[in-house]
């Protein structure tokens, strides 16, 4: 039995294995497994609601990332999440309210575009300017605040 030759292909972009950021290790891993005890009350509510406590976690994030969208399509609402990382004091050692504002606003800008009803060629090519763009937004944040990464 002849075996058929089967042609060689050029990777493209889209199947290239992407290289990640240096910080990307250890506590900041993007994919990440967790093991940790759930407070007991979040576990009730989540019972009653019958909603997963990993369902709620996961949307929460998408939340902050501002990508989660509601039963009708629309996006949800970032503001209060801003409220609630403030409330806690997550990075004001870094940044005041103002620049929240504003990293969630240009966040949440980024996240918004796609290029609707588009051929793959234009994809490949806005997947490649997100990644770009997300590596500048994140160096502007970043170093605003006289941080070196390491």
């Amino acid at each position: 039995m002849k075996k058929e030759a089967t042609p060689i292909q050029k990777p493209n972009k889209i199947n290239r294995i992407q290289k990640k950021p240096k910080w990307q290790t250890g506590e900041y891993e993007r994919f990440a497994k967790y093991n940790f005890t759930l407070p007991y009350h979040f576990l009730l509510i989540c019972k009653l609601l019958e909603v997963p406590p990993a369902q709620v976690l996961y949307d929460f994030m998408e939340v902050i990332s501002c990508t989660k969208t509601n039963a009708s399509g629309e996006k949800v609402s970032v503001d209060p999440f801003i409220n609630y990382f403030e409330e806690l004091g997550y990075g004001n050692q870094f940044y005041d309210r103002n620049d929240l504002d504003k990293i969630f606003g240009e966040i949440k800008s980024i996240a918004h575009l796609w290029p609707n009803n588009a051929k793959t060629e234009l994809i490949d090519m806005h997947a490649t300017w997100l990644k770009n763009y997300h590596k500048y937004w994140f160096k502007k944040w970043y170093y605003k605040s006289s941080r070196k990464l390491g």
